[in-house]
This record gives structure tokens, sequence and C-alpha cells, in this order.
């Protein structure tokens, strides 16, 4: 019988390389079964849709829900009444927006935006104001006039506008609560925050575990719901304006 010819130090680097190559192997394996982990990881949100500057409740009032890792403020707004399907497009004004629960978005080349909001009470003849802010009484109204109508008018002064001038007094569409429905300046306005700061946002702002997204209408460019904002003086110029609350 032949002995073997293989000397100690051969012997030796074919164990060390053995060994590295059960060392790489079992390094691997925990990789693989990561990589094969599809597990969706949810996070709690707080979730409202406001009216504050009409001094009415909320339509949809404050509470948590549970949204994928990821998603953003508008897929949070999406399910915010409890919804959990998206409805077919709709046409408001000549132009298409899409729909779920009590939210109607649009998409530009800078993102989405929400311009209008279920609010199945108010119409033309039932409003939240009389001309220019003034007091009304209807069912869905606070009985009172708009609670910033004095910071409003001064601040209309100091852009070398007329008093009252931003107003159009017009619902623009029934049981829907809309941008620009009484006043020019006027829209829904996101903000995201942790229960300490929430300033301005844009819904497709991606949302970390426990923020507070909360879309309220304002009357005033954000003005009168906690915002900074712009607006236009009588030269055409966009003015900043800090916050009146």
């Amino acid at each position: 019988m032949e002995k073997s010819t293989m000397s100690k130090g051969m012997k030796k680097r074919v164990v060390a390389v053995l060994t590295g190559g059960i060392m790489i192997i079992s390094m691997c394996v925990p990789a693989f079964a990561t990589e094969g982990d599809t597990t969706t990881k949810n996070i709690t949100v707080t979730v409202a849709i406001e009216r504050s500057s009409l001094g009415v409740n909320p339509i949809v009032a404050p509470h948590t829900v549970e949204v994928p890792e990821g998603s953003t403020a508008l897929d949070a707004l999406k399910i915010a009444d409890g919804s959990t399907t998206a409805d077919d497009d709709v046409t408001i004004g000549g132009k298409t927006y899409h729909h779920q629960g009590k939210i109607y978005w649009g998409t530009t080349q800078y993102g989405n935006y929400i311009p209008y909001v279920d609010d199945v009470d108010h119409t033309s003849k039932c409003k939240y104001f009389g001309n220019n802010g003034t007091y009304i009484y209807s069912k869905i109204s606070s009985k009172k006039a708009y609670n910033y109508l004095t910071n409003l008018n001064a601040t209309e002064t100091d852009l070398g506008l007329t008093k009252n001038s931003t107003w159009n007094n017009t619902v623009h569409f029934d049981k829907l609560l809309s941008e620009k429905d009484y006043n020019n300046y006027s829209g829904w306005m996101l903000k995201i925050g942790n229960g300490k700061e929430a300033p301005f946002s844009g819904v497709d702002t991606v949302l970390n575990n426990e923020d507070v997204v909360v879309l309220d209408f304002s009357m005033m460019m954000g003005l009168d719901v906690g915002l900074n904002g712009y607006m236009e003086n009588s030269a055409g110029e966009w003015k900043f304006q800090n916050a009146w609350n």
C-alpha cells in the first residue's frame, strides 16, 4: 500500500480551507433567511380631519390607525373614516380626482394634494358663514362670525388691499368643503407632528410611528390654524405672514 505523500503543512492548509468554507456557509445561512422574510411591519399614527377655523366639530375626530411602514400621510387620511378601498375616480369642476373615504386628491408634477373633503350637509343654502365671514344661522354653522375676522381685515390693510376683498362668499360644490370656499385663500392644510410641533407638510410625507396627522380647513393660508403663510399684496408680491394663533 502506498503511503500518503501529503506533508503536515499541506494537511494544515487543507483543514484551514475546509474550516473557512464551513464558516462562510454558516455565515450565509442567516442572510438568506432574512432576505426571505416578507413580513410587513405596521406603525400606529393618530389621524383627524378638522374644521377648526369654522368653529365646528371635526369631520373625523382624532383616533389611531395602523398603516404599513413607509406609508404616507395620504395613505393614513384615506382610511381615516374606516374606508378600506378606493372609489372610482370622479370629475369635479372639469378635473379628475381620486376618492377614498372622506377625501379627494389630485396629482400634479409636485405630488399629490387634497382640494376637497366630503361634508354632506354643506351646500350653497346651508353655509358656515354669511357674507365676508359674518354670522349666519344654519344647522351646520357655529352661530358666530369668523373668529379671525379682525386679523384678516388687519392683514388685508397691511397688504394694501381693500377690507374684505379676499372674500368670495361662494360655496363651490354642494356636499363638499372645498378650497376657495368663502375666501380666495381658503383650503385644506396638513400638519404632521409628534404632539409637540406640527409644521405644514405635504400629503406625500412618509410617516413615523406615533406621528399625529391633522388635515384642517383654513380660511386664510393656514394663518388661522397655527401655520405661517404667504399672502399677495396689492402690487402682486407674495409676503410672508406669521400665524394668527
